[in-house]
């Protein structure tokens, strides 16, 4: 999903390909709007534009003096917020800052530099940006972009950590055409409307790195 859009409507996405049992809706944004985020954490997953909020915590810079970033919440406990993100560091490539934000006033953050040094033994030297957390077969783990060039699309790949052995693997998804760079993994687990375990996920390939016609989102759905 892009970061904001020039247009005032958000497509909707392809639906699996079983057929017409699911059902996707667009969602109508206004120019400029923020990135939507999709939640599983409620009774029906959806797609949340981040303008419906009831409160909103503006954070400021803890960890780099240039950038932080594209935060995603994984937890909440009571009145604190478990987040994960990223911050640019002084060699100009970003790695990964989870936080946690009590109340929605006192935010505190840690690197992981444990994940960042996971990624690094895979020869990831990029940026190690978007990720996404899902648990499969009891093993909860982090999908993570991480290229092995840096400043360019060639190379970008995703990658499987799991934080139990800090241990990182390359995955490796296929598009139709055969394009060869991904980035911006998001995936989640769902109950399909037959009522059984899914996996629903998507990956971006972009246009400098992709077979004509391939560029942007990729959806995935596997039956669990």
């Amino acid at each position: 999903m892009p970061y904001g859009t020039d247009s005032d409507r958000f497509p909707a996405p392809a639906g699996p390909p079983r057929g017409p049992r699911q059902r996707w809706t667009g969602l109508r944004l206004r120019k400029g709007s923020g990135q939507p985020h999709s939640a599983t954490a409620l009774p029906k997953p959806f797609v949340l534009p981040p303008e419906t909020a009831d409160r909103a915590f503006d954070a400021p810079r803890a960890q780099s003096r240039w950038a932080e970033g594209t935060a995603d919440g994984t937890a909440v406990h009571g009145d604190t917020v478990e987040l994960t993100g990223r911050h640019r560091t002084d060699r100009a490539v970003d790695r990964q800052l989870p936080s946690t934000l009590r109340d929605f006033t006192v935010r505190r953050v840690r690197p992981d530099h444990r994940l960042d040094q996971a990624l690094g033994a895979r020869d990831t030297v990029g940026n190690i940006g978007d990720r996404s957390r899902v648990e499969l077969l009891g093993c909860p783990l982090v999908l993570i972009e991480g290229p092995r060039l840096r400043n360019h699309f060639r190379g970008w790949s995703v990658h499987a950590y799991d934080d139990a052995s800090g241990r990182a693997g390359r995955l490796g998804p296929r598009a139709p055409g055969g394009s060869r760079a991904y980035a911006g993994p998001q995936t989640a687990r769902l109950t399909d409307p037959d009522g059984r375990a899914a996996l629903l996920g998507s990956v971006f390939i972009p246009k400098e790195e992709c077979v004509p016609g391939e560029s942007g989102g990729l959806v995935y759905w596997r039956e669990l």
